[in-house]
Order: C-alpha cells, then structure tokens, then sequence
C-alpha cells in the first residue's frame, strides 16, 4: 500500500486481510486447496474467508470501477 501511494497509483485499491484463508480466494475450491495446512484444519473458515473475499471483490469492483 506504502509504495501504491508513494508512486502516486492511479487506479483505486484496498488492503483486505483474510485470517484464515489459504491461496485460493475465487469462489470455487481447487482439489489441490488441501495442499494446505490451514485448508486441511480450518476447512469451513477458508470456505467462509473465500465466500468473503469474492463478495467483497465485486462490493469493490461495483463501486470504483464504474
């Protein structure tokens, strides 16, 4: 975020921090997400993190890329 706004980034952007969330944050879960270790023990928290992270994206998308 520091060097987005030192270099004058003219496009909007956002910092979001997903606990338990693994590589994977698109809606569907790849076979390979149970490479993971946080997958493999927190299944239905990385569920819920990439169920976020997808809503919060189009949240996003709808309001600053009009």
């Amino acid at each position: 975020m520091k060097r987005l706004q030192e270099k004058n980034f003219v496009y909007p952007y956002r910092h979001l921090h997903y606990r338990t969330a693994s590589h994977y944050l698109c809606p569907a879960k790849p076979l390979t997400a149970k490479l993971f270790r946080v997958e493999r023990k927190q299944p239905q928290a990385c569920d819920e993190s990439r169920e976020k992270a997808f809503e919060d994206t189009m949240k996003f998308l709808k309001e600053e890329w009009k």
